[in-house]
């Protein structure tokens, strides 16, 4: 009987081991590597920032299942590291991670053999652990592979498959792919699809540009992702009003009239506010949200209460927070959610107007809840508006 019993306890351990879902090891890059070597198994790495909302549910949905710590706790060592602090810079730096999250897979001996960029369901999450260790699926090698003198379309093809979901890619293999390209091609919707999710990672100099116009499907978001990779440098370096002006002349260049003023305007947006010249900002928030709406209600209001947060965030002066008032009453006013009611809330409360304050803060609440949101600090506000008004 006390043989049974030992064996029930250790059964009990054993299954609510997987029942945790992926167990992550705790310590530096080096020291994982270390035990991946010791127990034979690749690593995987969590590359998340504590802003991202798609790294949450990864962590809050994902990576808690039994299914998922099954196969990742038998197969690799699991880290997590956050891309904006200690290690963590220096290995963004080191892997190219430029979008969150990047799940990046190594072999034993810490070489990069996978990639994958975005919070996938529990399905797909798995099946990329299972390709992160098939030499014929990891990215890395579907790359040597491509880089080879008689490489087939079809390796050429799934590199780039691979590369895509990845955000990555390599402008030698994607210039030999599209070269092999009919124009029959051009109206397959795999191979569209193939060329659009390429762009993303590209910028206005690739051969891609001189592809788009061939398709048959949507190619707005296309150009807005290279016209934003052409313009990275200048966002996040240091750099003059002309340069940026030299830019926007091979945006209107390159891109077709519809969309390059539009596009323009959201980057005079970055120029003005690392400039922290919040006038123009401003000019250009309005310019931008006016011609989105008509088009696209929800994402100029989505765009609103964004600018909106984010001035209330900088505690500006009062005039720049009426302003942001205005825009995020615009967000509202296209389509109520919790996220533009705390907004509203928020900045009401900043005004002293708590009987407004009040009321969006309780219609966020109600919607928040509603959605399964985490509402705390709405609640938190919601005292200090009763607060002030006794």
């Amino acid at each position: 009987m006390k043989l049974i019993s030992t064996l029930f306890i250790l059964l009990s351990v054993s299954l609510s081991t997987f029942a945790q879902g992926i167990q992550f090891f705790e310590g530096t890059w080096e020291e994982a590597k270390a035990e991946a070597k010791k127990q034979n198994k690749h690593i995987f790495m969590d590359a998340y920032t504590t802003w991202c909302g798609p790294c949450k549910m990864l962590k809050k949905k994902i990576f808690p299942q039994d299914e998922v710590g099954k196969l990742y706790n038998e197969t690799f060592i699991s880290v997590a590291f956050d891309m904006e602090k200690g290690e963590g810079i220096e290995l963004a730096r080191a892997f190219d991670v430029k979008a969150y999250p990047t799940l990046l897979f190594f072999s034993a001996e810490g070489e990069l053999v996978h990639k994958s960029v975005g919070a996938p369901e529990a399905t797909n999450f798995i099946q990329i652990g299972k390709d992160a260790v098939d030499p014929s699926k990891q990215l890395y090698a579907l790359e040597k592979k491509a880089l080879k003198e008689d490489a087939k379309q079809e390796d050429l093809q799934n590199y780039i498959k691979a590369a895509g979901q990845a955000f990555t890619s390599n402008d030698v293999i994607l210039n030999k792919w599209l070269k092999t390209l009919s124009d029959d091609d051009y109206k397959n919707e795999e191979v569209s699809k193939l060329i659009l999710v390429s762009s993303y990672d590209a910028d206005l100099n690739s051969a891609i540009i001189d592809v788009l116009p061939k398709l048959t499907i949507d190619t707005d978001e296309a150009y807005q992702s290279m016209a934003y990779n052409t313009m990275r440098p200048l966002i996040k370096g240091e750099a003059s009003r002309k340069e940026w002006e030299a830019s926007f002349d091979v945006i209107r260049k390159k891109v077709p009239n519809h969309l390059s003023e539009k596009i323009i305007s959201n980057f005079n947006i970055n120029y003005y506010f690392k400039a922290e010249d919040y006038q123009n900002a401003s000019i250009e928030i309005d310019k931008a949200a006016a011609a989105l709406k008509e088009k696209e209600p929800l994402m100029a209001s989505n765009m609103l209460n964004s600018f909106a947060w984010r001035y209330y965030e900088l505690g500006l002066d009062t005039k720049y927070i009426k302003k942001a008032l205005t825009w995020v009453n615009q967000s509202v006013m296209i389509e109520e959610n919790y996220y533009n009611l705390d907004t509203q809330a928020h900045i009401c409360f900043s005004l002293g107007k708590y009987d407004k304050a009040l009321v969006a803060c309780e219609k966020a609440i109600e919607a928040g809840k509603k959605k399964g949101d985490d509402v705390s600090g709405t609640e938190s506000l919601l005292a200090k508006i009763k607060k002030e008004m006794k």
